[in-house]
């Protein structure tokens, strides 16, 4: 077994599926670690992504928020595509969620992408360097950014590079990689 992988005994779902959590040392430089689904219902996960129902949400934030171990200044993630609606954005929702079981808050730290139309490996290579909300002044602080999905990683680098750059130590926590 990969030095890198640890078979997540604590997962309540089916006993059939397995669970594991990576640390993402070659992407990032912080402590980046992907909560690994095998045979993911790629379907309702997709559906939970258009329209993130309150059970659903609530499942994945209870699995990621038992991986959280460390007191952080705060949580965020990365920006919507320029079609997702904000005030149902999946990641938004999650963090909320998250933030109300492990009561710390959640900072919507990056603006809405203007030329990323949707989520994928190649918009997230061809989109522009995610922009900080305008009053964002976050510096030196932990951080934890959440992400629901991972495909090339480029999006939570980028925003993972961005916060770096103000000089704030950064964790990372993605619920599925493909």
């Amino acid at each position: 077994m990969d030095a890198n992988l640890v078979i997540d005994r604590n997962y309540a779902a089916t006993p059939s599926v397995k669970s594991v959590l990576r640390h993402h040392r070659r992407s990032f430089m912080g402590c980046f670690a992907c909560r690994l689904r095998k045979n993911i219902p790629y379907k309702s996960f997709k559906q939970w992504k258009r329209n993130p129902e309150k059970e659903k949400t609530n499942e994945i934030a209870g699995i990621m928020a038992g991986y959280i171990t460390n007191y952080y200044d705060f949580i965020t993630t990365a920006p919507p595509s320029m079609y997702r609606d904000p005030n149902n954005y999946c990641c938004y929702k999650l963090c909320e969620t998250i933030s109300a079981m492990v009561k710390i808050p959640f900072i919507i730290s990056f603006q809405q992408r203007e030329n990323k139309h949707s989520h994928g490996r190649f918009d997230s290579i061809r989109a522009e360097k995610p922009l900080f909300v305008p009053g964002w002044d976050y510096r030196g602080k932990s951080i934890l950014f959440v992400d629901d999905f991972i495909t090339s990683g480029m999006t939570a680098k980028n925003c993972y590079e961005a916060l770096r750059g103000c000089n704030n130590h950064v964790d990372g926590l993605i619920y599925c990689a493909s």
